[in-house]
């Protein structure tokens, strides 16, 4: 298999059982939902998928590989074969294609903005809230995932697993699909599902394989950043991905890098991350196209009984859409559901996002003399976690000044709550080889004493913005969010 890639140019994938698990449907369905998520709205070059991603990291397993059997022939590697590095390889190649199978539509906009919904008694109970409801094993003493439970990882382990009953889910929910072979079934004939299940579980002996595919330095982390920056225009990520891969050496199962050609990069591939959050992932535009999606489809689950969540879980970006905007369309014109979700998902749709009328971030708090006790601002991001709560936050402010209720966001970012930006620079520690070939477990803080700043900086992140349809009734909006708010106005005062 050739292919043709932007980033790398042009290489072979020489694997016939990587042909195979590309022509399944979960992983062909990855060509039709966007790396970007809506953030392309902003950024329209921004239109790569999943499924170019899935495959770039497929080739930079290929091309670790490569460099690691070259220095096992040059005997640069004394505790690793070739036949076990070729068989690792194999191994690998498979679970980087198979990471993201579960992504969700809009990738981590609807995972991450579900995990924000609170369970509320008013609604935990109803079994229509529940994801893969029936489809779990029932020696497994689980009945589905309610939907502030919904992980694409989780999930995507559950099924290979053998948890969830995969076939039959998909034969209910996706007939026309007309699916004959399934990843599971790929990987049984190949002998290798549970191998691939210890990469993803972390369980295997060979530590280095997890670290490659999730860990500091990985190559999913890697691709990520280097395709979002390409495909955006924003050069903050172009990193020299090949002296990072040629610093790479396996030492007692561990990935190890060297400090002189490896830490550098290490430390770059850390800033490019944060810039590109920045400049990128934060977008104040594309988190309104965000914000407005989210809210329509939680008030579409929430309010009409007959949708499911397990008919979008797996479609496709366009076809989620299609079905959110034709089940509000179906709902009684009168109905304040309707009135509520089709103007916003029609907003998405015709690129008219609300305007920012208002936005409060840390390091305006951070930088000023005005003292803010721990404990409000604790209370501030507390008060602004849940999507349901906020969103009759939102309806009272809306009431006060005289607007729609879906005319108001108020919008809380906070960096632990979203897979895209939180940094894991601790989980799984990257041994570095030092002067003389000696290995030590050093922080890339030990080189570059500011990193311990970053990372600090970066937990602590937040901000929360106001976006209105009438830029004019900022004021009266303003002021009845604080009225709403209280504590949020000696935030206001310091940032000003």
């Amino acid at each position: 298999m050739f292919i043709q890639d932007p980033i790398y140019g042009g290489y072979y994938l020489n694997d016939p059982l990587i042909e195979k698990l590309v022509s399944t449907f979960e992983v062909s369905r990855l060509a039709s939902i966007k790396q970007a998520n809506l953030t392309s709205m902003v950024f329209p070059g921004a239109n790569h998928t999943r499924f170019e991603h899935s495959m770039g990291t497929v080739h930079l397993v290929d091309w670790v590989f490569n460099v690691l059997k070259r220095k096992a022939r040059e005997k640069r590697i004394s505790d690793v074969k070739i036949n076990e590095l070729e068989e690792d390889e194999r191994l690998l190649r498979v679970a980087a294609l198979l990471h993201d199978i579960c992504a969700f539509p809009f990738s981590h906009v609807i995972e991450s903005s579900l995990r924000q919904i609170s369970r509320t008694k008013e609604w935990e109970k109803r079994p229509d809230l529940l994801a893969f409801d029936g489809f779990y094993k029932k020696d497994r003493g689980k009945t589905g995932l309610y939907i502030n439970e919904l992980n694409h990882e989780k999930i995507r382990d559950d099924i290979l697993g053998g948890i969830v009953d995969i076939k039959r889910y998909y034969k209910k929910y996706y007939p026309y699909y007309h699916i004959d072979d399934f990843v599971i079934d790929v990987l049984d004939k190949a002998g290798m599902r549970e191998n691939i299940i210890n990469i993803f579980e972390k369980k295997c002996d060979r530590t280095y394989l997890h670290q490659l595919i999730d860990g500091d330095i990985d190559l999913d982390r890697i691709d990520h950043l280097a395709r979002d920056s390409y495909y955006s225009g924003i050069k903050h990520a172009v990193f020299n991905v090949e002296r990072l891969i040629e610093s790479m050496t396996i030492e007692e199962g561990d990935l190890t890098i060297d400090h002189c050609m490896g830490v550098p990069q290490a430390i770059h591939l850390m800033a490019s991350r944060e810039l590109l959050y920045d400049s990128f992932y934060n977008e104040p535009v594309a988190r309104c196209y965000e914000a407005m999606f989210c809210r329509a489809l939680f008030r579409l689950l929430v309010d009409v009984e007959s949708f499911d969540i397990d008919h979008i879980i797996f479609t496709t970006d366009d076809l989620c859409m299609l079905m959110l905007t034709n089940l509000s369309l179906s709902l009684e014109k009168r109905s304040e559901t309707r009135r509520y979700c089709f103007p916003l998902l029609q907003r998405i749709n015709g690129r008219r996002p609300l305007k920012l009328i208002f936005e409060l971030i840390w390091p305006d708090i951070r930088s000023t003399q005005v003292k803010t006790p721990q404990d409000e601002l604790n209370h501030l991001i507390e008060t602004l976690k849940h999507l349901d709560r906020v969103m009759e936050i939102e309806k009272e402010v809306a009431a006060k000044a005289g607007v729609q209720a879906n005319e108001v966001i108020i919008h809380r970012d906070h960096t632990e709550d979203d897979p895209r930006k939180y940094l894991k620079f601790t989980e799984v520690p990257i041994s570095i080889c030092g002067n003389g070939g000696k290995r030590s477990s050093k922080e890339l803080s030990h080189y570059h004493q500011w990193i311990d700043d970053v990372k600090e900086d970066w937990k602590n992140r937040w901000s929360v913005r106001i976006y209105a349809a009438d830029s004019t009734k900022r004021d009266k909006i303003l002021k009845a969010t604080l009225q709403e708010i209280p504590f949020l106005e000696r935030f206001v005062k310091a940032a000003t």
